[in-house]
């Protein structure tokens, strides 16, 4: 390596050096910190192998919001990661690209030569917290529950291509896929697609057991939530470094948050906001966690299926008043790139001839008068009083609103209310929603426009978006895909069931005991890939 290298750089050519990472670890930050192949490969000659973190101890985390459900099919918010991959294991888990599937309950799979048929060969001895060893029978289980659950969890909407999965042998489960498919390998990883155990599955609201790596020990609402490591799993060497015992409290307040990370009251804080990031980088006990590319984006979302906006005029009218803009500047303190499709620019996918309409006052009028929306029509913005960005995106809106003759009343709405009135009952008329996606741009946008997505608030459909997103997984070769998901923004553009406002960045900010944590394109942890010395 040649030129100017970044303290970051230097910092992961210390641990390679110092033996302080695993190999996956190794390569996992390189890629992150946008690494080439050749550097990486000189890091892992550099790399003895062996990881010299401690362990032990007590990993204390701060979110910015409660959790709302620990069984990980039924999970819709991003803090419910940490009991989702903590408790429960998958077939696969996600590497630093969410992109690259490595082994985990399955050690090893083979796919047939027409690309329709997955054998998953599963690692022995791998055990829940009972005590019981998984089998097949185990999968099959799961990825039934994952389908029965349907749109009310993730599971469904990852197994759309799946034609059948079935025990072909006791360590041996089979997946046979109704066409070809890009992204079927990579959704073996989904926390959706967790292996639950049948036993004790009607237990899994309030106690949830599976095969990952620590145990459910109590959940106090609005306090914290206890996990403590699981001796019977199966990857042995990991688990040494990582800690006994993992805490978890909601801490709504980023300045509180902020102040309890450089108390040592907690080792990490979630979602540090973009106004605090020059704090955290002044205190030399601390670090930031950042994400290698972002797969996040913020909306504001119309319920389609009911008065007023099922008036496809009147949600164009709304998307050109909106002053994107004003909120990128001061609600993101600019921060992230305001767009309006769901692909962020530098994604392979990405489109550049697609182009956005700026906010134009005159144009939304136009559109009102077409929509035959008479001045004066009043809506109620409802948003999760949880999410700080959600208020003062709401009070833009507001205004923006106000100069093309729409009164809208802001509803706070506190955070299990919001997410059962809102995204299950579909009990709206707009609403604001962050969307942490995975970078695939299928996974990018299915969950989101596709008529039983997970992320589907609007209640929006159109079959040529169905038909479109099933091309784009059948079709393999990345240069012909891209342009299936162009026409999918641009047939999302004309419907316009939601407005895009922009990507997201999404910092974390942890102390010096946490090394090598990845976060994901979609914004959290990968709780599988670190070490903590509670002594560093």
């Amino acid at each position: 390596m040649t030129g100017h290298v970044s303290p970051a750089v230097n910092r992961l050519m210390a641990d390679a050096a110092r033996g302080r990472l695993s190999r996956r670890q190794l390569i996992g930050r390189g890629l992150a910190l946008g690494l080439s192949v050749p550097t990486i490969t000189t890091l892992l000659a550099m790399h003895p192998g062996r990881a010299l973190a401690a362990g032990g101890g007590t990993l204390k985390i701060g979110y910015d919001a409660e959790i709302q459900f620990l069984d990980p099919q039924k999970l819709q918010s991003g803090q419910d990661l940490l009991p989702s991959t903590l408790i429960f294991g998958r077939l696969t888990s996600w590497d630093a690209t969410m992109l690259d599937p490595q082994p985990d309950i399955a050690e090893s799979w083979t796919v047939s030569d027409d690309g329709l048929t997955y054998v998953f060969k599963l690692r022995s001895g791998v055990k829940f917290h009972s005590g019981r060893e998984l089998t097949a029978d185990d999968v099959v289980f799961s990825y039934q529950r994952a389908l029965d659950i349907g749109p009310k969890g993730r599971g469904a909407g990852e197994l759309r291509e799946v034609d059948s999965f079935s025990a072909t042998g006791p360590l041996e489960f089979t997946v046979k896929l109704k066409q070809t498919s890009a992204v079927f390998l990579p959704s073996t990883g989904h926390w959706a697609l967790c292996i639950v155990d049948k036993d004790v599955v009607d237990k899994i609201d309030t106690a949830p057991a599976g095969t990952g790596p620590f145990t459910f020990v109590e959940w106090v609402p609005d306090e914290h939530v206890t996990y403590k490591k699981f001796d019977g799993y199966w990857n042995a060497d990991k688990l040494a470094g990582w800690p006994d015992e993992v805490t978890s409290t909601p801490i709504l307040e980023a300045v509180t948050r902020i102040a309890n990370l450089q108390s040592g009251d907690i080792d990490l804080a979630a979602n540090i906001p973009t106004q605090f990031v020059s704090q955290i980088e002044g205190d030399s006990n601390l670090q930031l966690f950042r994400q290698p590319y972002t797969a996040a984006y913020w909306t504001i979302a119309f319920n389609v299926t009911k008065p007023p906006f099922d008036n496809v005029k009147l949600r164009h009218a709304v998307a050109r008043a909106i002053d994107k803009d004003a909120i990128h500047k001061n609600v993101f303190y600019n921060s992230g790139e305001v767009g309006c499709g769901l692909i962020p620019s530098g994604h392979w996918a990405y489109d550049p001839t697609i182009q956005c309409d700026g906010r134009d006052v005159d144009a939304a009028k136009a559109l009102m008068q077409e929509a035959g929306v008479d001045q004066g029509l009043k809506v109620t913005f409802k948003f999760d009083s949880a999410i700080p960005e959600s208020q003062p995106i709401g009070e833009i809106l507001k205004q923006n609103l106000a100069d093309i003759g729409i009164d809208v009343t802001l509803q706070a709405m506190e955070d299990a209310l919001y997410l059962q009135e809102v995204w299950t009952d579909k009990n709206y008329e707009i609403t604001d929603a962050e969307y942490t996606r995975e970078p695939d741009p299928d996974a990018l946008m299915q969950s989101v426009l596709r008529k039983d997505g997970g992320n589907n608030v609007m209640g929006y459909f159109n079959q040529q978006i169905e038909d479109l997103f099933d091309q784009g997984k059948a079709t393999l070769d990345q240069e012909a895909r891209k342009p299936i998901y162009s026409q999918i923004i641009k047939i999302m553009l004309q419907d316009m069931p939601l407005v895009k406002l922009q990507t997201v960045d999404i910092v974390w900010g942890g102390n010096k005991k946490v090394q090598g944590l990845q976060l994901w394109p979609k914004g959290y942890p990968n709780w599988l890939e670190y070490t903590f010395d509670p002594n560093a």
